[in-house]
């Protein structure tokens, strides 16, 4: 009976993945209608660009119906993360994200969501979405600026060759919604449910919550510091401050937008930079990368190790705010972050082929796989890809898609069926 119903579960998870997938092929039909590029590739490439919110371009800006049916697209993205860590993958190896959260929530998500939770995730989804638009309309934006900074804000997904030029309109107070809203959108959604609950001692003791505020804060001082070393009183406190919080919350929160020239920040301010990327937002999130959960799992294991190591035979049980963590839990959270970390190198061997040089494929990998589109060298803030060829912008497709489904979920269709008797 139980085996009947995982095997019907992972049925339908792979009917849900080719939809998808789907999706991103009928998505890329427009670019191709509207004369954009004639080639299926690049169309093919922007459509999954969007779906799964890395906001990586190809060098030229996009008309304005273009732009924002592609923002729109992002938008749609965002909420198919969600809609994946709730319905499908639980039922992969990737799913132990979902048994985290259960775990350092104490329930299942369903009973928080009163077995509605996709419907609840799409509550907390608009409503950060209207709200940011509301109350940039009504501090004087542009219906149409709000608008775009809403659809790619919220979704953390960037604009490719256009987010540089949103992002310096002279709009006051743009950087700070951006700000406000990307956090919003990076923090795990289930902790909104326990708001409206009011139960506000767990939120504070929910790790991942802890983690994602000292790690925002001790990167924005590290950067700040560093850049201030660097430039030498060529930029005021002020500046050094705002850029170093702004790009600090845009990486983490894997959306990529940029309101400097990162490239030209020292190499320390970058390669932290990177990392936060690589590391991504937190769980059941709109923001992508390896997720916060999973690294303060790993570093819970690694402090276990070094203790049991001078302590041989200490029992140490793993706990994740105070409740004890699974072998199996850990197991298949490590396991993932070791996919991920081959997934990024074999993305950085294929880009070699058509990448101006090792840098650019290096960070151009880590760009596409935790979906924060912008990067440095060639690609720039500008998050602009038009250096690959064919081949390139098939292996980028699959890093994007890779980074979206968690790696084993975008696996899964292809897999076979073990029929098996209990």
């Amino acid at each position: 009976m139980v085996r009947t119903y995982r095997q019907s579960n992972l049925n339908n998870t792979k009917k849900q993945i080719l939809i998808y997938l789907g999706l991103c092929l009928l998505g890329s039909i427009p670019y191709l209608a509207c004369g954009y590029t004639a080639k299926p590739t690049e169309a093919l490439f922007l459509s999954v660009s969007a779906f799964t919110t890395t906001g990586a371009g190809l060098g030229e800006g996009l008309t304005k119906g273009l732009l924002l049916y592609y923002l729109a697209c992002q938008w749609v993205g965002g909420f198919s993360i969600l809609a994946f860590l709730t319905s499908m993958l639980p039922s992969t190896v990737a799913g132990s994200i979902i048994d985290l959260e259960r775990l350092s929530s104490g329930k299942r998500l369903d009973q928080y969501f009163h077995d509605k939770s996709i419907r609840m995730l799409l509550f907390f989804y608009c409503t950060i979405s209207i709200l940011m638009f509301g109350l940039m309309v009504l501090c004087g934006h542009s219906a149409e600026n709000a608008l775009i900074l809403t659809l790619t804000t919220c979704s953390t997904g960037g604009m490719g060759s256009a987010s540089s030029a949103v992002i310096s309109a002279e709009l006051a107070g743009d950087e700070l919604f951006c700000c406000i809203f990307m956090i919003l959108s990076s923090i795990s959604f289930p902790l909104y449910a326990r708001l409206i609950s009011e139960e506000f001692s767990a939120i504070r003791r929910n790790s991942e919550f802890k983690a994602y505020l000292i790690l925002i804060a001790a990167a924005s001082a590290m950067i700040m510091v560093a850049n201030g070393l660097y430039f030498k009183g060529e930029k005021g406190l002020w500046d050094l401050l705002s850029e170093s919080v702004f790009q600090v919350i845009s990486f983490n929160s894997t959306t990529g937008l940029t309101n400097a020239d990162v490239a030209a920040w020292p190499g320390f301010s970058r390669h932290v930079l990177w990392l936060l990327s690589f590391c991504g937002a937190c769980s059941v999130s709109t923001g992508s990368g390896i997720k916060l959960i999973r690294i303060v799992l790993i570093f819970k294991l690694i402090r276990r190790s070094l203790f049991k190591r001078i302590h041989p035979r200490a029992v140490i049980a793993l706990r994740m705010d105070g409740k004890p963590v699974s072998d199996d839990v850990c197991i298949k959270a490590t396991g993932f972050v070791l996919l991920y970390i081959l997934a990024f190198i074999l993305g950085v061997f294929a880009l070699s082929f058509c990448a101006p040089d090792m840098e650019t494929a290096f960070y151009g990998a880590g760009a596409l796989l935790s979906n924060v589109g912008t990067s440095f060298g060639v690609i720039g803030g500008e998050a602009a890809y038009d250096f690959l060829n064919s081949f390139g912008r098939i292996a980028a497709c699959l890093l994007m898609l890779a980074g979206r489904l968690e790696i084993c979920a975008l696996l899964l269709p292809f897999s076979k069926q073990q029929n098996k008797t209990a």
